[in-house]
Parts: C-alpha cells; sequence; structure tokens
C-alpha cells in the first residue's frame, strides 16, 4: 500500500506539481494516515529542493515538540550530522530510540531523492537512490501517540523546524523497498 500526500498547496514549480514550503507554516497534515504505529517495516521517499540553508527542514514527521515531546520518527535535513544533511530518528519498541545521520551535504536549488527504510532489522537512509547510512535496529514502532504524519513541519516546535523549499511525490510506504524500488523511483 501507498500513501500520497495531497493535503499541500500545489504548484507548477521545479517539478511536476510540487508542493511549496516558505518555512512559516505549520505543514501539511497527512489526513489519509493517521499513524505509522505498530508497523515492523515502512519507507518514506519524497523528492526535496531547498531554498535556503536554514537550521533544518523537516520532510516526514510523527512529533510534537509541546511538552510531551512525543515522537515516533521524523525524517529531515538537518545540521546535526553533516551540515544540511538527512537525518532519520525512530522510536521502536526496543531498542527505543535511533537517530541516523547521512553525511552528504545537500545544497540548494537542486532537487534531491531523499528515502528512509526500515525493514525490522536495518534502519537506512538513502540519497538519490545511493545508500549514505545504514545501521542494525530492531522493534516494532512504538504505539500511536496520537499526532498524525506531518509533511514539512514538526507540530508546536519554537522556531526553525519548518521546510523552507519544495517536496514532490512524497510517499508513505508500508513496506521497505527493495533497491530495485528505489531504482525504479530514481530513473522513474
Amino acid at each position: 500500500g501507498v500513501v500520497v500526500a495531497t493535503n499541500a498547496s500545489l504548484y507548477n514549480y521545479g517539478r511536476n506539481g510540487s508542493m511549496k514550503f516558505y518555512g512559516d507554516a505549520i505543514g501539511s497534515n497527512l489526513q489519509t494516515y493517521s499513524s505509522i504505529a505498530g508497523l515492523g517495516a515502512f519507507s518514506l521517499n519524497s523528492w526535496i529542493y531547498l531554498d535556503s540553508n536554514e537550521d533544518k527542514h523537516p520532510i516526514f514527521s510523527e512529533y510534537d515538540y509541546n511538552g510531551t515531546h512525543a515522537t515516533q520518527f521524523y525524517f529531515r535535513v538537518s545540521d546535526d550530522g553533516a551540515d544540511d544533511s538527512l537525518q532519520f530518528l525512530l522510536v521502536t519498541t526496543s531498542p527505543s530510540y535511533l537517530v541516523l545521520n547521512a553525511g552528504t551535504s545537500l545544497a540548494t536549488d537542486t532537487w534531491y531523492m531523499a528515502t528512509a527504510i526500515y525493514n525490522g532489522t536495518h534502519a537506512s537512509i538513502y540519497l538519490d537512490g545511493a545508500l549514505e547510512n545504514i545501521t542494525t535496529w530492531n522493534g516494532t514502532v512504538v504505539a500511536d501517540v496520537g499526532l498524525g504524519v506531518v509533511l514539512g513541519s514538526l507540530l508546536n516546535y519554537p522556531s526553525g523546524q519548518t521546510m523552507n523549499g519544495s517536496m514532490d511525490e512524497s510517499v508513505i510506504y508500508n513496506h521497505a523497498l527493495s533497491t530495485s524500488e528505489l531504482s525504479e523511483l530514481w530513473n522513474g
């Protein structure tokens, strides 16, 4: 099963009808997919285009900064690892808390295909279809924290946690993408 984001303003910008984020909105709540809770495997894939190199650019999240810091995952461009590189945070039943950083710094004014995959035993990040980082990890995604998946934002974050750029073909898969599926998406 595949879920496609449909809740953001659409613009003919760069790629075919991409979603444009200006770094100041709460984000686009994916009303069609309430949570990744309980999944033993899933994949996140989106084409991204950064307008600026700011603090952080969330791509997908199920994270609320307001008080409880309730988290299941986020996938973003971050300056926590290499400057402006991909970062995947995932909370599972055991072990509990993973932060995986990629190594390639992303430039502005360039389209990239960003992918995070969890297959039940490993978590990985891919950039433009090529493996950036992988680690052994297991467990089931923690119980639903009632947030829903959001595009382009971390909910209730004070500042600096909204996408400033464009996203296109943003998809959550309820399985781990294979290398041939990744290749097909990249060569699409």
